[in-house]
């Protein structure tokens, strides 16, 4: 027996939430077809962040770190777009190179290396391998004309 689809007719309330990283209150409304909660939250969930503080707060950590071991940054190949996790930060990517390597033990992989223009007036590179959207960025020495 084939289990249909709920297909919600009225529009979900605002959800109400205090964004710890602004200190202020933000009021969501979720998508009806799925979607975020229009937070982020802590392991234990006394810590919330609403999506446009997370871009802040990862840009912040992007210019102080100089990489985004922190921070898991994604590749979207199709828009050449380098996002955080709720897509409130994007990165133009300026140059895109997909090729095959070898990996140790896991034989060839795709691997694609972006560059684009960071926060911060520097180019940064940024490294995907195998079949996900990871992608691993750190800040180049290279100064860009402007910044992101």
């Amino acid at each position: 027996m084939k289990v249909k689809p709920v297909i919600e007719t009225e529009p979900r309330k605002p959800v109400v939430f205090y964004c710890n990283a602004g200190e202020h209150m933000v009021e969501f409304t979720p998508n009806p077809h799925g979607g975020g909660t229009g937070y982020a939250t802590n392991q234990d969930g006394t810590y919330r962040t609403c999506y446009d503080c997370c871009a802040r707060v990862d840009r912040e950590r992007m210019i102080a770190t100089g990489n985004s071991r922190m921070l898991p940054l994604y590749l979207d190949e199709n828009a050449r777009e380098v996002t955080n996790w709720p897509g409130t930060l994007r990165f133009r990517v300026a140059v895109c190179y997909p090729r095959r390597v070898r990996v140790g033990c896991c034989g060839l992989l795709d691997r694609t290396d972006v560059w684009f223009n960071g926060p911060d007036g520097h180019v940064w590179h940024g490294i995907n391998i195998g079949d996900t959207q990871i992608c691993h960025c750190k800040r180049t020495r290279q100064r860009t004309s402007t910044a992101s």
